[in-house]
């Protein structure tokens, strides 16, 4: 018992001490995969949703379903369609509004102070 436990303890040691590099790859490529799949998945989520909010319309249509049940579901297929970008925006911090420079762009013009004030006339003919 106590031999296969050393042997345990010393692959594990040995394994970790010499492949660092090795497993860095392996969970950089499972992380890869792991993204295509959950796209796929996602996706193919979306389609069936679709279908389904489309079966369920018809439905309330012909008075097998509420209204009322039918707005609760597409709220909620609503909900969850956009909780990936709302972990995605929480999970980088949010956005911040910053000052833009508009200036630069070509075709832009200066505003000053009085042109903004709509009783004054500053065409010239």
């Amino acid at each position: 018992m106590r031999k296969n436990i050393w042997k345990l303890l010393s692959l594990i040691i040995g394994g970790t001490l010499y492949s660092t590099a090795a497993f860095a790859d392996i969970f950089t490529e499972l992380a890869d995969r792991a993204e295509i799949v959950g796209s796929g998945l996602t996706s193919s989520g979306y389609i069936i949703a679709a279908v389904g909010l489309i079966v369920f319309t018809f439905m309330a249509i012909f008075n097998k379903l509420s209204w009322k049940t039918l707005a609760y579901i597409m709220m909620c297929c609503f909900i969850l369609s956009v909780m990936g970008a709302i972990i995605s925006w929480v999970s980088e911090g949010g956005n911040e509004v910053q000052e833009v420079d508009t200036s630069s762009a070509s075709g832009s013009s200066s505003v000053t102070p009085g042109s903004q004030d709509p009783t004054t006339n500053t065409t010239k003919k």
